[in-house]
């Protein structure tokens, strides 16, 4: 299908009224199609304006006469969910969709046909996809949180939405295709990022005396490879456990910048972990700064408060680390993650303190003060909004935590979200499937074979290498993986991912290979909630 004029389209404002902007004199929308790119905005003045809805009927020659399955994106990260279905008029699919014929598992591409429907990378609205056997709608959120926005006579331009259609190619290379037409600048690492974080065996009890202990058995690792691991400090290091201020360490981590020089004269790079808008310990913060809907938050549509964050990310640039994770955005912003926003990401009667910007225009805002605050470091998104980081942060948190705790966790999530997101690796930003925890609570026999495959992802690998685990047999295979992923040049991609979303067979470099990721220690975790 060929991306045209839609059908039909309906305006909502407040308490779901219907705006016909041929009947109102505040209210005036333009669909301008140029070449293959419809950008749809509006206007208004004092109207609130809540979303706008795009409908394309299929016509004769547009309707697919075979049996198709489709994929849709999440808002941030994937949560182990992740599937080709049939068609389910109702499913709101974030960002893009991509509707595909046959099989991935079949060697040959011919008569394959993949069409996407999607919008380029940070809009100004939080849209969504649905599709049906009559056609194919589109809904953009402009909404300043729960509220409708009111623009205030300027005009906003909403998004910009491109259709794709592949023929004789498999969905995976039609989905990587249409992600390099959504992103088109993308902003990469200069050198593979690898290393080890060590959440998934402290998970927050630590010190610097360990982390300066695991960023020597990095080094020692890693010696003679061409580029530099990262040792990356997750949450432990400030006053307050998940919650700012974020100007000092504890009485575990005493001198931060200190640490990053000591980490670094080891030959290993210092990364940090934050949560920006988090302010629930007592502070100094003036309480207009905060968020209507949840004390504990910020509200960035404040420049006080964008000023406040920039200054969070440059201090820690200035310490000497050269990589930031920032976290917590999304669910500090709507309070739920993204498995828990089926539809709109947004809800409630509540609204940003400036009305007169939608909460996608609030958020990238945020996210680009957070690109100026870093400077030359590199930041990774995890609780971000993946279609307004992209561009924004070199790598992205592709999917929900990992464990170091329960083999199923990792399996359904790791595996499943490298699978489905691996079309944005190396397209949107390098994306990070999460950490591989080498504890002795995971059966080794399942989760080397996690480690092997994240190694040649030609994605970011970082491990939580609990000391109890060190072994020769251990210690050998990390060295391996750490070395193989120091390069990041292999080819992954999932073959029978249309069929299984924990994907059995995948292509590594054009060869096939097999993993097993189910056995005698999956029955007793499998039904475990996480």
């Amino acid at each position: 299908m060929k991306i045209r004029l839609p059908d039909s389209y309906i305006i909502y404002g407040e308490k779901d009224q219907r705006i016909d902007p041929d009947k109102s004199a505040d209210v005036r929308l333009d669909l301008r199609l140029e070449g293959d790119v419809l950008t749809p905005c509006i206007e208004a003045n004092e109207t609130p304006l809540c979303y706008v809805v795009l409908r394309w009927m299929f016509r004769e020659d547009e309707r697919r006469r075979e049996h198709v399955r489709i994929l849709g994106d999440y808002w941030e990260r994937a949560y182990g969910d992740m599937e080709w279905k049939g068609i389910v008029p109702e499913r709101c699919m974030p960002w893009y969709c991509l509707v595909s014929n046959g099989s991935d598992s079949e060697l040959s591409t011919d008569g394959r046909r993949t069409e996407c429907f999607g919008v380029k990378v940070r809009p100004s609205s939080l849209a969504f996809w649905q599709y049906d056997d009559g056609g194919v709608t589109l809904t953009m959120d402009i909404r300043c949180g729960g509220r409708g926005v009111i623009l205030g006579g300027r005009t906003l331009k909403m998004a910009e939405v491109i259709f794709g259609d592949y023929r004789n190619m498999s969905a995976f290379q039609s989905g990587k295709l249409f992600c390099k037409e959504m992103c088109p600048d993308p902003i990469f690492p200069k050198e593979p990022l690898y290393g080890f974080n060590n959440w998934y065996y402290a998970y927050g009890v630590s010190s610097a005396e360990e982390i300066k202990r695991d960023a020597a058995k990095l080094a020692e690792c890693t010696k003679g490879l061409s580029t530099r691991p990262f040792m990356v400090i997750d949450d432990c290091w400030q006053p307050n456990r998940c919650d700012g201020p974020w100007d000092r360490g504890n009485e575990k981590f005493p001198d931060m910048k200190l640490l990053a020089k000591e980490i670094s004269d080891m030959g290993v790079d210092a990364g940090i972990w934050l949560r920006p808008l988090c302010q629930c310990a007592p502070s100094q913060i003036p309480n207009e700064w905060r968020l209507e809907r949840n004390w504990g938050s910020l509200d960035p549509s404040r420049q006080d408060v964008l000023d406040y964050v920039k200054l969070q990310f440059q201090r820690l640039a200035e310490w000497g680390y050269k990589l930031i994770k920032f976290d917590f955005v999304t669910y500090d912003l709507n309070g739920k993650w993204g498995r828990m926003c089926p539809t709109f990401l947004m809800e409630g009667d509540w609204s940003f303190q400036d009305r007169t910007k939608t909460s996608a225009e609030i958020i990238l805002n945020l996210y680009q003060t957070i690109r100026e605050g870093a400077g030359d470091a590199l930041l990774i998104g995890c609780n971000t909004i993946s279609h307004l980081c992209a561009g924004l942060v070199e790598i992205n948190r592709i999917g929900n935590d990992t464990s170091g705790r329960w083999w199923n966790i990792t399996r359904r999530l790791g595996v499943n979200t490298l699978a489905f997101r691996s079309m944005q690796n190396g397209t949107f930003y390098v994306g990070d499937a999460d950490c591989v925890g080498l504890t002795d609570y995971l059966p080794w026999d399942m989760n080397r074979k996690w480690m092997y495959l994240l190694a040649r992802s030609g994605s970011p690998m970082l491990i939580s290498w609990d000391p109890v685990m060190d072994t020769e047999e251990i210690r050998a295979e990390v060295c391996e993986a750490l070395r193989v992923n120091s390069i990041q040049t292999d080819e992954l991609i999932p073959v029978d991912w249309m069929e299984n979303n924990c994907p059995r067979v995948w292509s590594l470099n054009g060869e096939i290979i097999e993993f097993d990721w189910f056995g005698p220690h999956t029955n007793e975790m499998i039904e475990r909630k996480y």
